[in-house]
């Protein structure tokens, strides 16, 4: 009909635009192009057939053609919201970004309400890295059309990325009141959840994701993470893989199995997931930090430097790279460049706590003790100390205790519980009274060490007599450095401050007596929590023949966790015995250990608590020790300040401990 129209009227443009239009419906755009040209030389003012004509070229590929197209039309109408929406989308696909920001800015000036120029001009925005302005296009987006999804999704998204988890997860959910079987929107709330730490309900998110679109790598991956917080690592495993199978060259399934396999201790394995990510996506700065993660949890710390540094490279404002690689320079003693590595990160992140917190044991580490005091005051926002315990008196913040009655109170770990405790008798002095709550299992030892102390028991919810009115102010115990122990003057000279029970600590002498004349040595060489990261501060008892051979010496178990294998196996090996105290429960009777300690001639020791114990009882202690830069309680001296009678014996972090070894066994015999 429209070519019959055209045949008997050929100088009416509009027959021919309309001609052109049924063409382009039905793909026919070479002759659609046709019409529109043939309307433009009757009628070279319509600003509507200059709109199709680049649209039909645009279609057929011809990004300049139609560039130039959509310019003419808006020689003719300037102000064409059709034309300038267009012209924007086209300049951008031919990568004329700044081009298309401008014809988008136009657009919105004349139609400030349009769908489709904010949602453009966010989405390069975003691209670009300006968040900022992204989220402003987002928010105006949602304004004008409130039940509009992909609004709210990508507001979600943009929120997301700047850490503004709370606001991501209300537009999410805004998402699913409306479309309550919106796989994406699902699959994104379990991810803000994975991100704020509510690992359950960000799996119940992502397993719902899931049901409704299990064909979504992005959600197998994101409940692969979730399953790995929460330690479920084999649940986790599964789900990454079913991700790998659904792209099996996606590098973020490669990388995130590597992390899984750090989780594990699976260092080697970790290292050659980020391998295969690194052969999909070369420059992945991300993969580099987590492969430098990986290296440095084997020791190979120059190593993951370098990795940390290429990181670094591709991507120069990654604040986490930053904090780890001044972790690694920290760990290598070169304080200096670490310091430098720690104030980026932080410059750039300032709001993250955990950066702090690093720096303080770079300082501690290095003797710098008002400085890292100050600083480790960030551990409990970066979930380093815990826990933290519900008390409702306002926090002790250095102020005169004069009149007042103070509760200070136990965290991390009952080793560090003995530490700190190093500043009860001046917590004592400068308070009017001191309530002490600490593990159960110290009670009694901290009652006869502090007599003008109420001790309790921490328990939860913590006992009635914490929640009493006369107490002013309440303080944890890793606090009391930072007011007490500023300058290595301020700590105490004398051998030990907790007080064994005199009674026990005689039983043990007899007992000790019975065994024989010889020097009575307790001996410790693991933790009972054994990480990677931990495990490089020990020493594993199939290495001590040096020290365990010394005549003249027997030698005590104090080990109180998975000692009887190596115990039999030294003896099986070596010929010698490490006599055990079966009737002494050295995990739980802790006072009973204590006044053991006391009883022993000296103690040789990895850190952990039982260099705390023999330490502050005041027995000769030895310890095996790395350098001060990855041992920050020996605050950059060569020996414990906290603890007078405890000689640290160091290795450097690329060293083998056979030379700590030959050395101990060297003092040991002169000592016998």
């Amino acid at each position: 009909m429209l070519r019959s129209a055209v045949v008997q009227a050929p100088s009416v443009a509009g027959f021919i635009g309309q001609l052109g239009i049924v063409l382009v419906a039905q793909d026919k755009h070479e002759q659609a192009v046709e019409c529109f040209r043939g309307a433009l030389a009757i009628d070279p003012g319509d600003p509507n057939s200059y709109n199709w004509l680049g649209s039909s070229l645009r279609a057929l590929g011809r990004g300049t053609e139609a560039i130039h197209a959509f310019r003419q039309g808006l020689s003719v109408s300037e102000h064409d919201p059709a034309l300038l929406l267009n012209l924007a989308i086209v300049l951008d696909e031919q990568g004329c970004t700044g081009e298309a920001v401008a014809s988008y800015q136009h657009l919105l000036a004349v139609r400030p309400d349009s769908t489709e120029g904010l949602k453009n001009l966010a989405f390069i925005r975003r691209e670009q890295g300006n968040l900022t302005e992204a989220l402003q296009l987002y928010e105006k987006l949602v304004d004008r059309q409130p039940d509009l999804l992909v609004a709210h999704l990508n507001l979600g998204i943009e929120l997301q990325a700047q850490d503004k988890l709370d606001e991501a997860c209300q537009c999410y959910l805004k998402c699913l009141s409306i479309d309550p079987v919106m796989a994406a929107a699902r699959n994104n709330l379990g991810s803000v959840y994975r991100q704020q730490g509510r690992y359950s309900e960000a799996i119940t998110e992502l397993r719902r994701s899931i049901e409704l679109d299990d064909r979504q790598p992005i959600a197998y991956n994101n409940l692969g993470i979730a399953l790995q917080a929460q330690k479920k690592y084999a649940e986790a495993r599964t789900a990454l893989e079913r991700a790998r199978e659904l792209a099996p060259e996606n590098p973020e399934t490669f990388n995130n199995l590597g992390n899984l396999a750090c989780a594990e201790e699976k260092f080697a394995e970790a290292i050659d997931w980020f391998a295969k990510a690194q052969s999909v996506h070369p420059d992945c700065a991300e993969v580099y930090n987590n492969l430098a993660n990986a290296l440095r949890e084997q020791g190979k710390l120059d190593k993951a430097s370098e990795n940390y540094q290429r990181a670094l490279d591709l991507k120069p404002d990654f604040p986490d790279a930053w904090s780890n690689l001044g972790n690694a320079l920290r760990e290598r003693g070169l304080f200096a460049e670490c310091y430098a590595a720690y104030g980026r990160a932080i410059e750039l992140r300032p709001d993250n706590p955990g950066y702090r917190w690093n720096l303080s044991l770079a300082e501690l580490s290095e003797g710098e003790l008002e400085k890292g005091w100050e600083k480790y005051e960030f551990g409990f926002a970066c979930k380093q100390r815990q826990p933290i315990r519900p008390f409702k008196q306002p926090r002790w913040e250095g102020r005169s205790l004069t009149g007042k009655t103070i509760l200070t109170w136990g965290e991390q770990g009952v080793g560090d519980e003995i530490l700190f405790a190093n500043c009860i008798p001046d917590l004592t002095d400068a308070a009017d009274h001191c309530i002490v709550e600490c593990d159960h299992r110290l009670v009694a030892l901290y009652r006869r060490s502090f007599p003008d102390c109420e001790v309790i028991a921490r328990s939860d919810p913590p006992q009635p007599r914490t929640a009493w009115p006369d107490i002013d102010v309440q303080s944890p115990m890793g606090t009391l450095p930072r007011y007490f122990r500023s300058s290595f003057d301020r700590f105490p000279k004398q051998p030990g401050y907790l007080v064994p029970d005199p009674a026990r600590v005689e039983f043990w002498k007899q007992r000790l007596a019975q065994l024989g004349p010889e020097l009575k040595v307790g001996v410790s060489w693991r933790s009972r929590l054994m990480t990677a990261g931990r495990a490089k501060h020990y020493v594993p008892l199939a290495m001590w023949d040096p020290i365990l051979s010394t005549p003249g010496v027997r030698f005590i178990n104090l080990q109180y966790c998975d000692y009887a294998e190596d115990i039999a196996e030294m003896r099986g090996r070596l010929g010698v015995h490490i006599h055990h105290f079966e009737d002494l429960n050295l995990r739980n009777a802790l006072d009973d250990v204590a006044a053991l300690s006391a009883a022993l001639d000296l103690v040789i020791t990895i850190s952990n608590i039982n260099m705390n114990l023999s330490g502050c009882v005041g027995t000769e202690t030895w310890l095996f020790a790395l350098r001060h830069s990855q041992t920050w309680g020996t605050l950059g001296t060569d020996h414990t300040p906290w603890f007078p009678r405890v000689r640290a014996f160091h290795r450097e972090w690329n060293q083998s401990w056979d030379q700590v070894l030959d050395d101990i066994a060297d003092q040991l015999r002169k000592r016998v």
